[in-house]
């Protein structure tokens, strides 16, 4: 294929999606809320939106009020200026946002993007666990799943669970109503009882 091996390619993201992010979430609160519940500071492919977001959310789970105001105190407090590149740049945020109705459209841009770039690191260790040939193939298996299924984990927001950790107090709860005479699985219609005062009518 040309233009290099494909882990040589720039990894997928979003600049203008992660300055919209960030710019509504110094705007309405309603966005800083759904950005900070769909994404983490990792989440963020520039270093330096991911340092702001890190400090927005470091804010907002504090419960303090975030503006560009406050969040230029608090850059300052934490003496990033230089890092973060000045009041201009942080004015650049806000003025990419021509509306924050689109944050949460813009926060699941910026998830994405991520989640594909753990699935292409994702897929160099597992081929270089391919290659390890001294390795039990068992061994090798398990890892290569335990990646995926941490990305299945950060990319949704929920906690999956594995399914050897559900079936057994599964089966476990079916044996014990089983044995009690309850229903085994679903929800009582209440047709027995019917069938009881109507004599089966």
């Amino acid at each position: 294929m040309s233009g290099g091996s494909l882990f040589d390619r720039v990894p997928p993201h979003s600049l203008e999606a992660e300055r919209a992010v960030l710019g509504s979430c110094l705007l309405e609160r309603e966005a800083l809320l759904e950005a900070t519940e769909t994404l983490t500071p990792d989440d963020f492919y520039d270093q330096t939106h991911r340092r702001c977001f890190d400090v927005i959310h470091d804010m907002a789970r504090k419960d303090r009020p975030v503006d560009p105001l406050t969040f230029w105190e608090e850059i300052q407090n934490r003496q990033l200026e230089e890092t973060v590149g000045g009041q201009t740049f942080i004015a650049a945020f806000v003025d990419s946002v021509p509306t924050t109705a689109n944050a949460a459209y813009h926060a699941r841009i910026v998830r994405d993007k991520a989640t594909r770039r753990r699935l292409i690191q994702a897929a160099s260790d597992i081929a270089r666990l391919g290659y390890q040939e001294g390795r039990d193939v068992a061994e090798v298996l398990d890892e290569a799943e335990r990646h995926i299924f941490e990305i299945s984990q950060s990319g949704s927001g929920k906690a999956f669970r594995h399914v050897g950790d559900i079936l057994p107090p599964t089966f476990q709860a079916i044996e014990e109503n089983y044995q009690r005479g309850e229903p085994v699985t679903g929800t009582s219609t209440g047709f027995t009882d019917f069938d009881r005062i109507t004599g089966g009518m």
